[in-house]
């Protein structure tokens, strides 16, 4: 039997880095403010998992066990942000209300509205 190697892994934080990055592009890009908030929460898919994954890879390379219990719990929090980022509707306690800002270049942003004080 081979060594495991974290392939895997690898290929898994490239693929949600990537989504993250094209989500990115994509709402910068956009010509609607609907479109914008969509290509928003495509990248809120990959963002949460990028540091689980990170975690599970360098937990391979120190050559630790990772549990399935552990794995799981682990995954709770990324689980919760994609649920709310891609159901609940604006506001809740993830963003504010969403609006479009000024064009910088022509390129449209919006403005999530975080709850500053």
């Amino acid at each position: 039997m081979q060594p495991s190697t974290g392939l895997a892994l690898v290929l898994a934080f490239l693929v949600f880095a990537l989504l993250w990055v094209v989500g990115y592009s994509l709402e910068l890009v956009a010509a609607t403010f609907q479109w914008k908030l969509f290509w928003t929460r495509v990248q809120f898919v990959g963002i949460p998992l990028l540091p689980l994954i990170w975690l599970f890879l360098v937990l391979r390379y120190l050559e630790r066990p990772v549990s399935v219990p552990f794995q799981t719990v682990a995954a709770i929090v990324p689980v919760i942000t994609i649920l709310l980022a891609m159901f609940v509707r604006f506001p809740n306690w993830f963003w504010g209300s969403p609006g479009p800002t000024g064009a910088m270049a022509g390129i449209g942003r919006i403005d999530y509205d975080y709850f500053e004080s």
